[in-house]
């Protein structure tokens, strides 16, 4: 199985767990703002994943780059 891994890291940690995964699911790390200018992300892989860190609820918990993910 391979994957695609996306990835937002403030101080580091979310990149450790996206590369823990990537490697236990030969999987490929992809930045997220270095797609996040992009209309449409096509991908033929078995798998995504998306792995980022959550903020305090009142600011929606989600880092607004990964809310502007293009959506498919």
């Amino acid at each position: 199985m391979n994957s695609e891994i996306y990835y937002f890291t403030g101080t580091g940690n979310s990149l450790a767990v996206a590369r823990d995964i990537a490697l236990k699911t030969d999987g490929k790390l992809i930045p997220i703002p270095s797609v996040i200018d992009k209309d449409i992300i096509k991908t033929e892989t078995d798998a995504i994943g998306i792995v980022f860190p959550t903020y305090y609820e009142p600011y929606g918990g989600v880092p607004l780059i990964v809310r502007r993910l293009p959506k498919n």
